[in-house]
């Protein structure tokens, strides 16, 4: 007989598929690329969460981090940006959206004025981050596609300092 014959087989879809992937590539103690895990994570949270887990026990988590960086999301040198509140109002809709996506505690969030569009968002877990970059990576804002991807904690700390108190404060609570 055939692997076919007597109805085991079923067809998979692609969050099963990823969930599958992922765990065998877990199992194996084989490292998965970002977006294998921004993928899972999208798809499947909890499987993201063990993932994230055992990488981490591996070591090979160097590539993720509890720091995003969202780009593309306005353009300095429009009307709106020279608007008074402009940043604080963008900064409270991310931070919005940001814990929308990921179900987690945002504990910063930072528009660079001087970049063309980019916003900093720090979180309190990793699993979070993994859950938001995933959730937002190539959504359409303002007109524009922005692109979320993970940024080193270290840097996000040196060019945003007050995110460290933020941290402090959070260990506190």
């Amino acid at each position: 007989g055939s692997l076919d014959e007597g109805g085991g087989c079923r067809k998979l879809g692609m969050s099963q598929r990823t969930a599958l992937m992922s765990k065998l590539a877990l199992t194996a103690k084989l490292q998965l690329p970002a977006h294998t895990l921004r993928a899972t994570a999208a798809a499947v949270p909890d499987l993201a969460s063990d993932s994230i887990t055992s990488l981490q026990q591996a070591g090979s988590t160097e590539h993720l981090s509890r720091c995003l960086l969202l780009k593309g999301m306005f353009d300095r040198l429009s009307d709106e940006a020279s608007a008074p509140s402009f940043y604080a109002d963008l900064e409270t809709e991310v931070r919005a959206e940001c814990a929308a996506a990921s179900t987690g505690r945002v504990l910063h969030v930072a528009a660079d004025r001087w970049s063309n569009g980019f916003i900093y968002v720090k979180f309190e877990q990793l699993r979070d981050c993994v859950s938001a970059v995933a959730r937002l990576d190539g959504r359409f804002f303002a007109k524009q596609r922005i692109r979320a991807e993970h940024i080193r904690e270290a840097d996000y700390d040196r060019k945003w300092p007050k995110a460290k108190a933020a941290d402090a404060t959070a260990a506190l609570l």
